[in-house]
């Protein structure tokens, strides 16, 4: 019989412990597992019980599988992923829309600088210098697209963990 299909490994345990609960020598089990010796009927029918023990609620969530206590730790740290979850999202929103004022104000100067590029080109000193440094500012204003689409990227990423924690929480 393989690893994978060993009667202790079906049911999730040490063969030292099966062996005790079969009340047999860990190296007669390992030989039955291996297929190089018999074990008696009255182990056989022990271990037939076990394996349908564990068969019968073959279904189970992990969550399902913890003790009252466990469900109630399991429960606040959903909970607490949860806020931790809201919150990164309420800055993130934030975050996007001080970033979608400074991808508008881009957009703008932009327009700005188009205005001047089909302009008669009589301009004064000061218009010259703030037109370059227009163009500086629109220039240094393009990260902010890409950090944006980032944190847009990262905001539907926490929706869906977000939902994932609701649906496990029973919300």
């Amino acid at each position: 019989m393989s690893a994978e299909k060993n009667i202790s490994n079906l049911l999730g345990i040490p063969q030292r412990i099966l062996a005790l609960l079969l009340n047999v020598k860990r190296s007669q089990l390992a030989m039955y597992e291996w297929g190089e010796r018999p074990l008696n009927a009255e182990v056989i029918n022990k271990m037939t019980e076990l394996v349908e023990a564990v068969q019968t609620n073959k279904d189970e969530t992990i969550a399902q599988s913890l003790t009252a206590q466990e469900k109630v730790q399991y429960h606040a740290k959903l909970k607490k992923l949860l806020e931790e979850n809201d919150y990164q999202q309420v800055a993130l929103v934030r975050t996007i829309e001080a970033l979608e004022k400074k991808c508008k104000n881009r957009a703008k100067m932009l327009q700005l600088l188009h205005h001047y590029d089909h302009k008669e080109k009589t301009e004064t000193q000061e218009e010259i210098l703030g037109r370059k440094l227009l163009q500086v500012a629109s220039n240094a204003g393009k990260k902010n697209v890409f950090k944006m689409l980032d944190h847009q990227i990262q905001l539907k990423f926490l929706q869906q963990q977000a939902q994932l924690l609701r649906k496990e929480l029973g919300e």
